[in-house]
């Protein structure tokens, strides 16, 4: 049986540690002692197997590349950021934004509010 991913946000930030370690040519023995894990546990954070805490994000940051790029984060700036949104809102139909408006879940509980953002579909 496969392992499921733990969620679409963290595979995406596993893929983008494992593509900027390979452009390093980094082994992974290198990184998952600097970041202070065994590779298996890396190897499972590349392939979104599981979580990958704020320490170890600052430190995949440290060594690899800037945070807005691991994180694949679309805006540079508040401005970019606010159109970036606008942009995916104005994609929304009718439909599907007047039901993400009347949704009153708390946003931590929600896992469409960062789908909105990082451009996966709605989990079903």
């Amino acid at each position: 049986m496969a392992k499921p991913i733990v969620g679409h946000f963290t595979e995406l930030v596993g893929r983008h540690i494992a593509n900027r370690r390979r452009a390093k040519k980094m082994p992974p023995e290198e990184l998952a002692k600097k970041i202070g894990v065994s590779v298996t546990v890396l190897d499972h954070m590349e392939h979104g197997f599981c979580h990958i805490n704020l320490e170890q994000l600052m430190l995949f940051s440290r060594y690899l590349a800037p945070l807005p790029d691991l994180m694949a984060l679309p805006h540079s700036n508040e401005g970019q950021m606010a159109e970036y949104v606008d942009r995916k809102i104005r994609a929304m139909s009718e439909e599907q934004l007047r039901a993400w408006q009347q949704d009153t879940e708390s946003l931590a509980g929600d896992s469409r509010r960062i789908f909105i953002l990082d451009g996966y579909p709605e989990p079903e």
